[in-house]
Formats: C-alpha cells, sequence, structure tokens
C-alpha cells in the first residue's frame, strides 16, 4: 500500500528584524532609516535622523538597542532618550538601530458594560516639540508646535520602559501645550493626533 503525502505549508522566516515592544510599535515595511546618527564630544549622544521613506503613513524613524553582539534574532529594544531624543552612546554595552516604525495608540471604551479598543488616528510627529521645564523642584514636559494637518493637535504619549517589553502600550498623558509631571521609567514623545 503506497503511503499518502500530505503538503505541510513551509514556514518562511519574516525578513528583516524584529522588535520586543510589539504592543506599542508596528514594523513600517516600506520605509527604512539612515544609521544612526552621533555628537563626537566626549558625552557622546546619538540619535535617528527622519528619512523621508520613512515618514508616510504615520512612520517615523526610532532609536532601538539590543545587547553588543547579541544572536540575530534577539529582538530591538526602545533606547530611553532625553526630551530632545538624544540618547547616551555606550558601544561598550550595546549595539543601536534606527528602524521605521509606526505607533500604536489604542484606548479602552465601555458602553454598556462592555469594553471596545479604539485605534486613534495618527497624523504623523509632525512639528511637535517635546519641552522640558524647571517648576520648582519638578521638571515638567509639554508638547509644542504645529501638525500640517489643522484637524490634528501635539498630543503627548508615554511608554513604560521596565517590565515586560512585549506588553508596552503607549498611554495619552496629555493635549498640547498641557504640562504635566515627569515621572522616571517611561519614555516621553510627542505626535499629532486627531
Amino acid at each position: 500500500m503506497a503511503r499518502k503525502k500530505t503538503a505541510r505549508p513551509k514556514r518562511r522566516r519574516k525578513a528583516g528584524v524584529t522588535i520586543a515592544h510589539t504592543a506599542a510599535f508596528e514594523l513600517c515595511e516600506s520605509g527604512t532609516c539612515s544609521d544612526v546618527k552621533g555628537t563626537k564630544n566626549t558625552e557622546k549622544k546619538i540619535w535617528c535622523h527622519l528619512a523621508d521613506t520613512c515618514s508616510k503613513g504615520g512612520c517615523y524613524c526610532q532609536l532601538f538597542r539590543r545587547e553588543r553582539k547579541a544572536p540575530e534574532e534577539d529582538p530591538w529594544l526602545v533606547t530611553p532618550v532625553d526630551h530632545e531624543h538624544l540618547a547616551k552612546y555606550d558601544p561598550d554595552k550595546w549595539d543601536y538601530k534606527c528602524i521605521c516604525v509606526s505607533p500604536i495608540f489604542e484606548v479602552t471604551h465601555t458602553d454598556d458594560g462592555v469594553d471596545y479598543t479604539v485605534r486613534l488616528q495618527l497624523c504623523g510627529t509632525g512639528d511637535c516639540t517635546l519641552l522640558r521645564q524647571k517648576a520648582g523642584t519638578v521638571d515638567k514636559l509639554t508638547c509644542a508646535g504645529k501638525c500640517a494637518d489643522e484637524k490634528c493637535k501635539c498630543t503627548l504619549f508615554r511608554l513604560k520602559m521596565s517590565g515586560e517589553p512585549e506588553k508596552a502600550k503607549w498611554e495619552l498623558v496629555a493635549k498640547a501645550l498641557k504640562g504635566v509631571p515627569h515621572e522616571n521609567g517611561y519614555y516621553y514623545r510627542c505626535f499629532c493626533l486627531k
């Protein structure tokens, strides 16, 4: 009796990079980012330059890192940065990469006892700037600037940097020009939002 052969679907490994913060970002497959940029002083700071190929559909170049000489399949982690989106450069400990991503902004709304998850509409990063000001003993963060679409407003979000990265989600913090106290352990960023 002849043995029946069954066709098994072939598993293909997704080309490119993987990120650890899967609940906070989606990869923008069509966009690419340039290499990490840096200053040349003794306290070297690094950042990602926004590339033309990574500026459509709410995509932008985000700075990620992973342990030096980590296996190729290891996911990249969001790099902590200051209010100017500059990160402290530590090449002995970390490898760095600019990756084209789109942030995921979701809020939960309850209606008649049923929870609904709604995704907020992003208009890109625009000309929003994150300002950090001292107010007595407290650092305050504010989003300022304008979005290309007048219906959009600069909105402040934060992402928790401790815990399991795959569960970290963006939290809505404040609308434009509203100052909020800075809390350690969070990554803050302004986005244009409808």
